[in-house]
């Protein structure tokens, strides 16, 4: 206790030593983390005599203000204890009061919904600390709401200047809380704290001053007479002055704070609007930057996407041509297996010239041509075309005698015998003048070139081939129809048949393909489609070089007409590769045994539809051109019939060929009995047996036993000398040697493998 009376004297100097006083002041005053700096701060001073803080003019002058009216109107209040509950019950009372005794008139309240309004502002204004002064403004406020209910002007105006305080110091905590580091807001805020400090002392005198009864005397019950000692200075506010002036002095500086403040909060809303709008700009522009580098990222994605494709198009391509020309130089233009390629650096396939030695290709490289030709929907009808004559002959059944009796007419007509009989060359077209006999796909004579076919077939065609095609079986307008079909079936069944080469060998010569660019894409068709042996399917080559040979000078030429464009420039320039091929293979067919070609109706591809009669005509063209003679090959005998008439096969037939072309109609001829009709098909048929001996292997339509004869005889038939032939004619026609023509058509050793020229 002695201490406490008497400090230390080193305390009270450092208690009073100026730098200590402004380091704890700072201390205690400045903005922490317990108390929101939006707050009311205690308006305290230290005091050097009292070595403390004291309360400062303004909160002593509150409180004798509070402790005055408490005096003189006694009311349930606690100062240092006050509540914002107690504020708020005091406002809703007054509230009530003037509700009673009329409408309040200019004093507008803040609505409040249910007491949430006052529990949530209690919770709120709660958080002001109530020690060093702060509970003081609680009290002032409570009282003044007490003092306010009498209805009179100064009271009004009180009532409508405090009832908005509450709502104001929830306002000002919001506000903090929405910008903590605004001094423009905090000095506000202490502006208001101020004036509120300030004026309500001196409102709570004046409304001291006016709690008098109507009569005039006071509330207590002392007239006003009987206040002799105060002063007639100290009363001159009573006597003279007018209260609601001095209610609007003291409220305006109130006023004043909360308008500054709302004016702030405007300005503080402007500038946090602004900054909205600059972040949502800056946000926008930054979007739309990144669409941006999105989109030129996918841009660049895309266009690297093309350049992908296109490098792997071009690889693809390369690819192609390169896999095209191995295969045309290897596979195609064959290779020297005896030779290794460092005994001789220069490929046979870059030589632009022959070589010396002849190049015989192996059977795999015969097969290449024969899937490059082939079609994607079969070709077994085409090639094979054995049991499409077997079909044929078996349907003479529903015609009857007289038609089938004008078809065998033919074999009683010199010119079928000088064309089946004479060695030479010669083309026979034969009329049948009957299109009402036809039935379907077949006409008597489709029953008649069947079974001729077959028989020399079977006979081995006197040494040489047989090559059968019904054009009527064959038209349904894709790459197995038409002329193209026609073509690619003659060259198949030259490939696919055991054939008699030039020289003894086993399979033709195919160098002549890598002496052109265009041949080999061409044959392929499409475009220069190729089979790819890989993957089963055609994949496309690349455009094929400018052609310096024989087939790219002259061979589109060969048919009649203009050029044409797209699907028909192209299948044109295939069926010229094709007739091509197989004028090419025919020369090296050996010369000693005639080549038959055997055509069904072929007047029905004499049709504008699709172009097929200038197709057609490129194929007569190379068809009468082989039977012509003189390229070196056998002597080619082609049988063409129509079940009416040529339009124009027979008009160029006697222009190409002269004499050795025959043009027979049957129409006009008296039919023969059946019994010679039916004798004849016997004789066709039976002429296989007549020729073959027990055991003898087929092979293809070749017949072995055929080249034993010819080498060593035959005891059935008699020895023959070397050279001398036996011709399956003399079967059919029941001739014997003497009535042969001595022309074998042999003309050359055929040496000579350069390509004609246009008029071929």
């Amino acid at each position: 206790m002695e201490l406490e009376g008497n400090l230390p004297g080193s305390l009270v100097e450092a208690m009073n030593d100026l730098a200590e006083c402004q380091v704890f002041n700072a201390l205690s005053f400045g903005q922490g983390k317990a108390v929101s700096p939006g707050l009311a701060v205690p308006d305290l001073r230290y005091s050097k005599q009292l070595v403390a803080y004291i309360p400062s003019d303004g909160v002593r002058a509150m409180n004798d203000a509070i402790s005055s009216y408490v005096t003189q109107h006694p009311f349930d209040l606690e100062p240092a204890s006050c509540s914002w509950e107690k504020v708020l019950s005091e406002m809703d009372n007054a509230q009530r009061e003037y509700e009673q005794k009329g409408k309040i008139g200019a004093v507008q309240l803040r609505p409040r919904s249910s007491s949430g309004f006052q529990h949530n502002l209690t919770t709120v204004l709660d958080c002001i600390p109530t020690d060093n002064g702060l509970g003081i403004l609680k009290a002032g406020l409570a009282v003044i709401f007490n003092a306010v209910k009498r209805r009179s002007d100064a009271c009004q105006r009180i009532f409508k200047c405090f009832s908005s305080v509450p709502s104001l110091l929830e306002k000002a905590r919001d506000l903090k809380l929405i910008y903590e580091n605004e001094p423009r807001l905090d000095l506000r805020l202490q502006a208001l704290y101020k004036a509120l400090f300030q004026s309500i002392p001196d409102l709570i005198d004046i409304l001291l001053r006016q709690k008098k009864d109507g009569q005039g005397r006071p509330a207590n019950g002392k007239t006003m007479f009987s206040k002799v000692t105060k002063t007639l200075v100290a009363r001159r506010d009573d006597i003279f002055g007018d209260p609601v002036k001095k209610v609007d002095s003291l409220v305006e500086p109130i006023n004043k704070a909360v308008a500054d403040l709302d004016e702030c909060v405007q300005l503080l809303n402007y500038k946090n609007a602004a900054e909205t709008n600059a972040a949502v700009n800056q946000l926008v522009e930054s979007h739309e930057r990144g669409w941006e580098e999105l989109r030129q990222k996918l841009e660049a994605t895309d266009k690297g996407v093309r350049e992908t494709n296109e490098l792997m198009a071009r690889v693809v391509t390369v690819a192609d041509r390169f896999l095209a020309e191995q295969s045309r130089k290897t596979c195609i233009a064959g290779s020297c297996p005896h030779r290794s390629d460092s005994a001789s650096p220069r490929r046979v396939g870059w030589s632009s010239k022959s070589p010396a030695a002849p190049v015989i290709l192996h059977h795999v490289h015969q097969m290449d041509l024969i899937n490059a030709i082939a079609s994607h929907r079969g070709h077994r009808g085409h090639w094979l075309p054995m049991q499409q004559m077997r079909s044929l002959v078996s349907k003479g059944a529903q015609f009857g005698e007289g038609a089938l009796g004008r078809a065998y007419y033919l074999l009683s007509t010199p010119a079928f015998k000088r064309w089946i009989s004479h060695a030479s060359p010669a083309a026979l077209l034969v009329e049948g003048h009957a299109l009402d006999d036809v039935q379907g796909s077949v006409s008597p004579l489709s029953v008649f070139c069947a079974a001729l076919a077959a028989s020399l077939h079977d006979a081995g065609g006197g040494g040489g081939g047989v090559l059968f095609f019904a054009c009527r079986l064959a038209r349904d307008g894709g790459e197995l129809g038409g002329p193209l079909a026609l073509a690619r079936s003659l060259l198949g069944q030259l490939l696919t048949q055991r054939m008699r080469w030039r020289g003894g060998a086993r399979y033709p010569r195919l160098d002549f393909l890598r002496r052109n660019d265009r041949l080999w894409p061409d044959l392929c068709g499409d475009d220069g489609l190729v089979l790819n042996g890989v993957y089963g399917r055609r994949r496309p080559l690349p455009a094929p070089p400018q052609i310096s040979d024989e087939y790219g000078e002259g061979e589109d030429s060969d048919g009649p007409g203009g050029s044409d464009d797209g699907d028909l420039k192209d299948r044109r320039r295939q069926l010229a590769a094709l007739l091509y091929t197989f004028k090419t293979l025919v020369r090296q067919l050996s010369p000693d045994a005639p080549l038959y070609i055997v055509l069904d109706d072929a007047a029905a591809y004499e049709t504008e539809i699709g172009g097929w009669h200038r197709d057609v005509a490129q194929v007569a063209q190379y068809l009468f051109g082989l039977c012509a003679g003189g390229h070196g090959g056998p002597p080619v005998k082609l049988l063409a019939t129509a079940p009416g008439r040529f339009d124009k096969l027979d008009t160029m037939a006697r222009d190409r060929l002269g004499p050795a072309a025959a043009v027979v109609g049957l129409g006009e001829h008296t039919a023969p009995s059946l019994h010679s009709a039916r004798s004849t098909v016997e004789s066709l048929h039976g002429m296989a047996a007549v020729r073959r001996r027990p055991g003898d292997e087929e092979r293809g339509g070749n017949v072995s036993s055929l080249r034993r004869r010819r080498s060593y005889g035959d005891g059935g038939h008699g020895s023959r000398r070397p050279g001398e032939r036996r011709r399956a004619s003399d079967h059919v026609l029941g001739m014997d040697d003497g009535a042969r023509s001595d022309d074998d058509g042999s003309d050359g050793d055929g040496g000579d493998w350069q390509r004609p020229g246009r008029t071929w």
